[in-house]
Formats: C-alpha cells, structure tokens, sequence
C-alpha cells in the first residue's frame, strides 16, 4: 500500500468520530510501515511522509496529528539508542502507535468521568452529531441513576447524531431526535449542551458544522455548553485545510442541477468564549485556561509545515 492510497482510504471515512479515525490512522501506519520495513525502504523521512499524508487526510483531526508525532517521536528515540546511520524499524512504529491508543484510553476514561457530573438529574442534556465522549459521559451518568432527557441533533449530511440517539435510546435514556434547523428552538428547554471536540485551537473549538450556531443560541438563552476534549484535541494551530473540507454536494442533494453549486462543509470554528468549559482529561476548564493550554503545546517538527502558518 502506498502512501496516497492509505490516505485517500482515511479521507474516505466520512462518518466515523475521531476515536475511530485515529485508531484507522494508527492501523495504516503500522501496515506502511511494516510493508516498507519488508523492502528496506524504512527510513525516517519515508515515516514523516506517510505520517503527513495521513494527517493530510483529516485535517480537522487533532488527535491524528498527535498520533503521528507519536510515532515520529518514537522513531526519533529508537533511533539515537542505535548507531549513526540506522533508521526505525516496523516494531517501534507498531508500539508507539499501541502506546497512543492506550493513552487515549486513559485520557477518555477520564473525560467521562469528570463529564458525567455535569449531566443533571431530571434536565435535559442537548448534543449535536455523535461524540464517543459525550456518548460515554451519558451513559455513565444514566448507569449513576440520573434521570435526565438527551436531545440529539441529526449533524446533517450524514446524520451522525440519529445514529447516537438510537444508540442512547436502546440502553433506557429518554431521547428525542431533532432537526438540525432547530436547534435554537431545542436550546431553550435544555439544561446544559454537550460537545465533542475535534481540534481545539487558541482561537477556538473545530468541531462539526453548527456547532457555532448552537453555541450562540446557548449563550443567548443562558444554557452552559461544554466541549469534551482528551489532551490529544489540542493544537497551537490548526492542520491547514480543517475548515476548508468540501465534501460532495450529492451528500446534501441528489441529482444536484446544473449551475447549482452546493457548499457541504463539514467542520466550523466556535470561539473558546462562548463556551462555559472545556473537560480536558480529569479537569474542568475554562475558555482562557484552553487557550493557553492549546497554545503552549509544541508538536514534532516533521509536522509543523502542516500547521496554518498564522494563528
């Protein structure tokens, strides 16, 4: 497999949240990586190359990025503990990427917890599109016997957030499904608004498109909205292209007419200040606080080319 073809695969996942692009992104890794151990073409800028293209894929996956820094780290590691001249071999790519996915296990774990105690007993949790950790902090506060109602809007086009209230609805958490369009409307009634986090930014949170809009109906009723985010959502910068992904019109209508362009954009940038908190691992933070914390992150070298040049 090359490195194109184990990207266009990646971009192709157009459904799948950031836990599951991430571990796809790690499997292909280590399949390139063992594939060019194979022929003896595992060198250290071959690993940056196949690491950026993936990184490339997704841009609006911070998680992706930190995964690869992790494996180039590793690399870099292995390398010094070895004579001048040797490259990194398939086995400290394989661990590294298995390292990751273990932090990341941890990291969620965490998030759920401290998450969970924010769900209200008897209120209403709104969400948008389907976060795995806002789908781990409900079920967990449900597990703890909190009688709340989740509102899930549909996260147009693919309609992400239907899946997720099916899937809360079948373990006994009362769920109703929305419209995107009404989410004003939904906000109003709600208690609080939970997030997922796909990149967080000083600047702000990437998450998907509409989460700006909910934000602002959620800052003009008084409803608290937090992002739920692992260390690994924190950028200095945006990968270049993360709100720039333009996804086929036919996913927003079918037989699209001639001269009728449809712009299908996935991702948008929602300001840290119109949040109330970021849930960053165990800790409760607020908007100032994720700044700094995203600003003060400092990711491998080999990928710093793929980071917007500007804040």
């Amino acid at each position: 497999m090359r490195a194109s073809e184990a990207a266009a695969a990646l971009r192709r996942e157009t459904r799948a949240g950031a836990t599951a692009l991430t571990a796809t992104a790690g499997a292909l890794l280590v399949r390139l990586a063992a594939e060019r151990a194979a022929t003896g073409r595992l060198t250290h800028a071959a690993l940056a190359d196949d690491a950026r293209a993936l990184v490339r894929a997704q841009p609006a996956m911070a998680s992706i990025c930190w995964l690869a820094d992790a494996v180039l780290r590793a690399g870099d590691v292995a390398d010094a503990a070895l004579r001048a001249g040797d490259e990194p071999d398939a086995g400290a790519v394989a661990a590294a990427v298995a390292r990751f996915e273990a932090a990341l296990g941890a990291a969620a774990a965490a998030v759920e917890a401290r998450a969970a105690a924010l769900v209200p007993d008897k209120g209403t949790v709104l969400t948008l599109s389907a976060s795995s950790l806002v789908e781990r902090a409900l079920g967990r506060a449900h597990r703890g016997g909190r009688a709340f109602r989740a509102v899930c809007l549909e996260a147009r086009p693919r309609r992400e957030g239907a899946a997720l209230a099916a899937r809360l609805a079948a373990t006994g958490i009362a769920t109703e499904l929305w419209v995107d369009a009404a989410a004003a409307r939904c906000v109003g009634t709600a208690s609080l608004v939970l997030v997922g986090a796909d990149t967080i930014v000083p600047s702000g949170l990437i998450h998907k498109v509409g989460t700006l809009g909910l934000a602002l109906a959620a800052r003009a009723y008084g409803v608290p909205l937090y992002a739920l985010a692992g260390p690994e959502k924190l950028l200095p910068r945006p990968v270049a292209g993360a709100l720039a992904q333009r996804r086929p019109g036919r996913e927003v209508l079918r037989g699209v007419p001639r001269g009728l362009a449809v712009a299908n954009y996935y991702f948008d940038l929602t300001p840290l200040e119109l949040l109330a908190g970021v849930v960053v691992g165990a800790d409760l933070l607020a908007p100032a606080a994720v700044a700094r914390a995203s600003a003060a992150v400092a990711i491998h070298p080999a990928l710093a080319a793929e980071l917007e040049a500007r804040p």
